[in-house]
């Protein structure tokens, strides 16, 4: 529960709720001592003020109003939890450059971000205001009772916690079912992610029917482990259901009794009547809501696999404001039980350059990403500059790491909107140099130049003019350290060599790291890293 509790905002749930359970507590008793004195006066024949009857209207529309405001407030600021919560955990899996490409872990990801998350925020949308008002309400009740018939009070005290006690065991089956059933969603949302990318595979080989079959037998267990839930469910409801029943029974018998003996007038024996029940709602409160509870503890672990852990570290600046060396001792880098690298020591001087090669799935981006800082590494250190990579600031990456993307992202606008997203503050001239330094501003200019509108994904542009903008983009940035990842993996061996000369030019005066599927671009001087190996191979 404590990483429950620690998110911002839970106080302020929290105190939000008590505070409208003491006030609404306050109407609901005036409500039932104006309701017990309105129906004692007509069975006495005695006169009922009109002013009684506009109290007893004022109280229900106050109560009411004050419901309607509190459940507002704390929807707002339980879904304010959740939506920074979703986008915490959305941006770590981007820092931590999650490999997202294995159906399982998409899958799995997908659903704690979506379902997971959901059912965690009940926690705070659900569970915890009724956590910090129903003691509160059924404490004021309680003691008022206690006020006016201690015999119904003690009657009160007693079968409360024996309620609370069924509760909580049944909130216990509740969670075990509810495990098993995020569990077979996950498995049905991996298997879902894994069939629509394999579906032209599937129908070239004629496997749609068989996987058609694994797909509805997973839905099958899932819809079975709902139902199991949905059961559990009815059945607390059923046991709280009774045990107000027969709570307000026993009240309602022992002031029938003391009634008809004339011990006990009618209005003490209304009032009495009237507030039982309220005692109980907080409590069937408490108990329906456990499940929400219960439900969040069981997909808890999932989504704090996916929260960062909170670190203390040191940040420095202006540590690459000159081209870094980098320096890697005695690296071990694992993924998974993947081991890609061991031990490695490499250095490359300041202004050299790094092919890291290999074939897809050998670990290259993992590599890149623990050169950024991005992943930690199980032993040694990456080093930039003499600091270790992972305590740069995050400011001075982005001003001083220029990346080049094998999948560029372009946006649905001018070539002058596409280029300035690299560098705001750069002027016309600047757009136009960067363009003739990838040879591109020819074949742009007599299309409408920088104002030319690109379509999604820079469609209208051919894949060789693609690469060319976006190596256009990263001559825009002060950069002092290139990061190419795969910059011509979708060109043909005619483009790529074309392109050779404006990848020399980019790469002057600054630390390159160049990140190859194979070995066509050939760089003087350049130490490579071959993955894919047995070991790692450094050369």
């Amino acid at each position: 529960m404590q990483p429950l509790l620690a998110r911002p905002g839970t106080r302020q749930i929290a105190f939000t709720s008590a505070l409208f359970a003491v006030l609404m507590g306050g109407l609901t008793v005036g409500l039932w001592f104006l309701a017990a004195t309105v129906l004692s006066r007509a069975l006495t024949q005695l006169p009922v003020q009109g002013s009684l009857l506009l109290g007893l209207s004022l109280s229900w529309i106050g109560r009411g109003t004050l419901q309607a405001l509190r459940d507002h407030l704390v929807f707002v600021q339980a879904q304010h939890i959740k939506t920074t919560w979703r986008q915490e955990l959305l941006q770590n899996q981007l820092n931590q450059n999650a490999n997202l490409q294995e159906q399982q872990v998409l899958g799995k990801t997908l659903s704690v971000l979506d379902d997971g998350l959901e059912q965690v925020s009940k926690f705070h949308g659900r569970f915890l205001p009724v956590v910090a008002s129903s003691p509160v309400m059924s404490g004021l009740v309680l003691m008022v009772l206690f006020t006016q018939d201690w015999v119904s009070g003690l009657l009160l005290m007693v079968t409360g916690p024996v309620l609370i006690v069924f509760m909580v065991l049944i909130g216990y089956a509740t969670q075990v079912v509810q495990e098993k059933q995020f569990q077979s969603l996950t498995l049905l949302s991996s298997a879902f992610v894994r069939t629509l990318r394999t579906a032209p595979i599937l129908r070239a080989f004629e496997r749609q029917q068989k996987t058609l079959t694994a797909l509805q037998e997973t839905n099958r267990i899932l819809s079975v482990r709902t139902l199991q839930v949905l059961k559990v469910a009815f059945l607390s409801g059923f046991v709280l259901e009774l045990g107000a029943t027969l709570g307000t029974a026993m009240v309602a018998v022992a002031v029938g009794i003391r009634l008809s003996e004339n011990s006990m007038d009618y209005f003490t024996a209304l009032f009495v009547l009237l507030l039982t029940p309220e005692y109980f709602l907080g409590l069937r409160q408490l108990g329906t809501e456990h499940h929400a509870f219960m439900e969040a503890k069981a997909v808890l672990p999932e989504v704090l696999a996916l929260t960062p852990e909170p670190t203390k570290k040191p940040t420095h600046t202006a540590t690459l404001h000159t081209p870094p060396e980098i320096r890697l001792e005695g690296v071990s880098l694992q993924r998974g039980n993947q081991q890609i690298l061991k031990g490695l020591t490499l250095v490359v001087p300041a202004g050299g350059l790094l092919n890291i090669c290999g074939p897809s799935g050998s670990g290259k981006s993992t590599v890149l990403s623990a050169l950024l800082g991005l992943r930690e590494v199980q032993d040694g250190q990456v080093l930039l500059s003499g600091h270790a990579a992972q305590h740069i600031s995050e400011a001075e990456m982005k001003t001083k790491v220029a990346y080049v993307s094998q999948h560029p992202v372009f946006l649905a606008a001018t070539v002058r909107d596409n280029l300035l997203a690299a560098n705001p503050q750069a002027s016309e001239t600047q757009l136009r140099q960067s363009l003739q330094k990838t040879l591109l501003w020819e074949a742009l200019q007599t299309r409408g130049g920088l104002d030319l509108q690109l379509s999604e994904g820079a469609l209208n542009l051919s894949a060789g003019e693609r690469a060319r903008f976006a190596l256009s983009r990263a001559f825009l940035k002060e950069a002092t350290l290139l990061v190419l990842d795969e910059p011509t993996a979708h060109l043909d061996h005619a483009t790529e060599q074309a392109l050779l000369p404006v990848l020399h030019h980019l790469r002057a005066g600054k630390t390159t790291v160049l990140v190859t599927h194979r070995r066509t671009l050939h760089f003087p001087g350049a130490q490579v890293l071959s993955l894919g190996t047995k070991e790692a191979e450094h050369a």
